[in-house]
């Protein structure tokens, strides 16, 4: 499923980059199909087509047209997903910042704007329709951040039963028509969710802080019982996966943090990811909204491995050189001694001489 770029390893133009993260987009087919969430497959693949042509762009020369494009593109992206959409705009504002000429900042923001604008128009009055309230995005907001942040959440003596009982207790697919029309229906029913919870974390910043950071980590590091939430028995080969999880994501993010200082398309990326995981830092991680970023990671870990083995190699054969250069020398200082003592010459032989024609002179 996946093609990794092993001659990225010795490049260092983004042209190689790009070639490699073609190669990963990861089609979670089955997955997808199963839980019904449709979007994570163009979501996955619009992001990476945005960063390999921010990458692309980083070397060469940018017209209107191409900014217009990605602006597009950008807009397109966070009506369909609003973290990736957030993702695709802070990348997209940090390449504005380090190579967009001033004049011509204004061209994608626009184009941002007006396809957002034009696509959630659609949509809301689709859902004033089918919901009775013109909702732009895609936004079940409340009930999110509902879920995540209550004080139940906070030092629970096990994590996923904690998970398991709020989400059976305010997830809307647990109650019955009755309930949710007794709660003024399912948009209100989410505003009034959101409402309380952002009154107990106003009322509790630091238990709110504390939540953020282990969502944070648990993000990029999930926890095991996160493969098997429902259930107290973990499935199949849990264990595995969740190695395998967080050894990209350890590998990935120490890549990222390795280069994207010295090399731009991996600060778009890494803005990226840090920009994508906020939104879920709010409110809860799970495995199916890793996705997106997942392939990013997963390359980005490769490309740091196979780097690393060049550098290991390379410094092996400079030492080796160095060696080699350092026999040389002494050989080369040896040389005359050598000589001198083939032809009968020997220090002791030398010091007699001495003494010899000391003698003669005197």
């Amino acid at each position: 499923m996946f093609v990794f770029p092993y001659g990225f390893v010795g490049g260092s133009r983004s042209s190689s980059m790009c070639r490699g993260e073609r190669a990963q987009p990861p089609l979670y087919t089955a997955i997808e199909i199963r839980q019904r969430n449709w979007e994570f497959l163009p979501t996955t693949v619009v992001l990476i087509w945005i960063l390999v042509k921010l990458a692309e762009a980083h070397a060469s020369v940018l017209t209107r047209g191409w900014l217009v494009l990605m602006g597009a593109a950008a807009g397109f992206l966070f009506i369909l997903s609003p973290p990736a959409g957030l993702a695709a705009i802070v990348s997209f504002a940090l390449f504005h910042l380090l190579r967009t000429p001033l004049r011509q900042w204004w061209i994608a923001p626009i184009s941002t704007l007006v396809v957002a604008g034009l696509l959630a128009g659609p949509w809301a009055i689709r859902n004033m329709r089918e919901l009775g309230a013109p909702i732009p995005l895609r936004d079940n907001f409340g009930l999110e951040l509902a879920i995540a942040n209550y004080p139940g959440a906070v030092h629970p003596a096990d994590h996923r039963l904690a998970y398991w009982t709020r989400m059976t207790t305010i997830q809307t697919m647990h109650l019955t028509e009755a309930q949710l029309r007794a709660a003024g229906g399912e948009v209100a029913y989410y505003r009034a969710l959101g409402e309380t919870a952002r009154e107990w974390i106003a009322a509790h910043p630091w238990d709110f802080l504390t939540l953020c950071r282990r969502r944070f980590v648990e993000f990029f590091l999930p926890p095991r019982w996160l493969w098997s939430p429902y259930s107290a028995t973990l499935e199949r080969y849990a264990n595995v996966r969740q190695y395998i999880v967080w050894l990209a994501a350890l590998g990935g993010l120490a890549t990222l943090v390795a280069l994207a200082p010295f090399r731009r398309p991996y600060a778009y990326i890494f803005a990226a990811v840090l920009a994508y995981s906020l939104p879920y830092a709010i409110t809860h991680p799970d495995l199916r909204y890793r996705y997106p970023i997942s392939t990013l990671l997963i390359f980005c870990a490769f490309d740091g491995f196979f780097r690393l083995i060049a550098y290991l190699r390379t410094r092996r054969g400079a030492q080796s050189h160095g060696h080699s250069m350092a026999h040389e020398h002494v050989f080369a200082e040896a040389t005359p001694f050598l000589h001198r003592r083939s032809h009968g010459a020997t220090p002791i032989n030398d010091a007699l001489g001495s003494v010899r024609l000391a003698g003669e002179k005197r």
